[in-house]
């Protein structure tokens, strides 16, 4: 029973140092809010032109994750089910789209998680039809859990005019179990920091028995919730690793005559690599050099070592893992504290994804946690951040985050692409697709705009949020 005591423990000690961990209330609150909401941009000058080209020339081959428009907008709980209300509508059999909305409320706050919910369970059983343009990406989690995205974020890259040009991201995916509301024999899994596989199954007696790497202990609920909480926070199952990603913002120009809200410069290309944990704690610990030099040499030696690493764990990804890490390296040299986690988001997304080549998601439950990333023993991890750390969160009239995302391909064929290489267009790989769908899904979305920057969910959460949750919930 070591592993499992040595579970209580840990947890049981991040609990209780819940306070030392909240040192910071005060630069959240009254005069001091802006300084906390404020993360230094490092402009890159020397290279910058260079290695923007030399990252979109990955474009056209197996560097390329991801090379596609992408639009932002914030709505209202009630604005946003409209939005789903009609993303269905449009795009489901009149016979799925009947199961799918059966006795839900289109105004109700849970509305776009049923919809989602009900549409994996319709596919999973296989009664879907085949009139059915639309599908949903990820698997709910049981009863009594939540899935959350949660992502770290450094401090933001930009070119000479201040445009931010390439954001850092560093994500995984959290699990949080309210043991009251689980249902009785159905096993809610996940996993520690260490790796620790973890699964928590409610009986019928109101027991639970939590297992541990193959160890059970049976405890009641008030045992539960007196180790944990009243919620016990981990990795979710496809939560394992981590996804490091440089998301850069290409100069090119969508000009449609039609969709005017979604004009302007929203081609983006995605790059990534995964890392563990272990290589996630070493590339952003505390550095330990003082001054600006050392701590210069010190950043730059450990990317070199996680590319090394990368590249002989899998040599194909050798070329991707250089590309990732010289974008990082130029952080480091326009900031030798670059390295550095400024803060983290996180929120549930139910992801919606159709035949004809779209996504959409909704983001809810949006949070951003700002500063006070770090415990004496280096960057705490995403479950002690959301146990420990204060949070701010977005009012009701921007409680939802809507994305639409179209490849490269759609964007020039169904709106029109005036690209800043002209070489680019060459590169775009045209496959057939159904027109009267895309159109009136990106029509659809376009009369939903709220605003034509669409801002990302790090910069809009830290200069919009307009409440504060402490770790007591308040």
């Amino acid at each position: 029973m070591k592993n499992l005591l040595g579970l209580l423990l840990v947890v049981q000690l991040y609990s209780a140092n819940s306070v030392a961990a909240n040192a910071c209330v005060d630069l959240f609150s009254g005069k001091q809010a802006p300084q906390a909401r404020t993360v230094d941009k490092i402009q890159v000058k020397d290279r910058f032109v260079t290695l923007l080209n030399n990252l979109r020339a990955t474009l056209s081959g197996k560097l390329a994750t991801v090379w596609r428009s992408e639009w932002k907008t914030k709505l209202s709980v009630l604005r946003s089910n409209e939005y789903v209300y009609n993303l269905v509508k449009l795009n489901l059999s009149p016979e799925t789209l009947s199961a799918v909305l059966k006795d839900l409320d289109p105004k109700s706050e849970g509305f776009t998680r049923q919809v989602h919910q009900r549409m994996y369970e319709l596919q999973v059983k296989g009664q879907t039809n085949a009139n059915d343009k639309l599908t949903v990406r990820d698997a709910p989690p049981p009863e009594g859990a939540t899935d959350s995205t949660f992502t770290y974020y450094t401090k933001p890259l930009i070119d000479a005019t201040g445009a931010a040009k390439h954001q850092p991201r560093i994500r995984t995916y959290l699990r949080e179990v309210n043991f009251e509301k689980m249902t009785v024999d159905v096993p809610v899994a996940g996993s520690l920091a260490n790796g620790s596989k973890v699964t928590i199954t409610k009986k019928h007696d109101g027991a639970f028995d939590l297992n541990v790497n193959g160890e059970s202990k049976v405890l009641t609920l008030n045992q539960m919730q007196s180790r944990f909480g009243q919620t016990f926070k981990m990795f979710a199952p496809h939560g394992k690793s981590y996804k490091l990603e440089i998301k850069s913002a290409l100069d090119d120009m969508i000009q449609s005559p039609k969709y005017k809200n979604l004009n302007g410069n929203h081609n983006v290309q995605k790059l990534d690599v995964s890392l563990s944990q272990a290589q996630v704690d070493m590339l952003f610990a505390p550095l330990k050099a003082k001054n600006a030099e050392g701590q210069k040499a010190e950043s730059l030696a450990r990317l070199e070592k996680i590319t090394h690493e990368i590249s002989a764990k899998d040599p194909s990804l050798e070329a991707r893992a250089k590309a990732i890490f010289a974008v990082l390296a130029e952080g480091v040299n326009g900031n030798p504290l670059f390295l550095q986690i400024e803060g983290a988001t996180a929120y549930h997304r139910s992801a919606f994804e159709s035949t004809s080549g779209f996504q959409t998601t909704v983001d809810r439950n949006q949070g951003v946690y700002l500063g006070n990333m770090y415990s004496p023993k280096g960057l705490k991890d995403p479950t002690v951040v959301l146990k420990n750390n204060n949070r701010l969160a977005t009012g009701e009239n921007d409680a939802r985050h809507v994305e639409l995302k179209l490849p490269i391909n759609l964007v020039v064929d169904v709106m029109g692409v005036k690209f800043s290489d002209p070489k680019s267009a060459t590169l775009v790989q045209h496959q057939p697709f159904d027109q009267g769908i895309l159109h009136s899904v990106v029509g659809l979305y376009n009369g939903f705009v709220t605003n034509i920057n669409h801002p990302g969910k790090f910069n809009y959460l830290r200069a919009s949020a307009t409440e504060l949750i402490t770790t007591d919930g308040h």
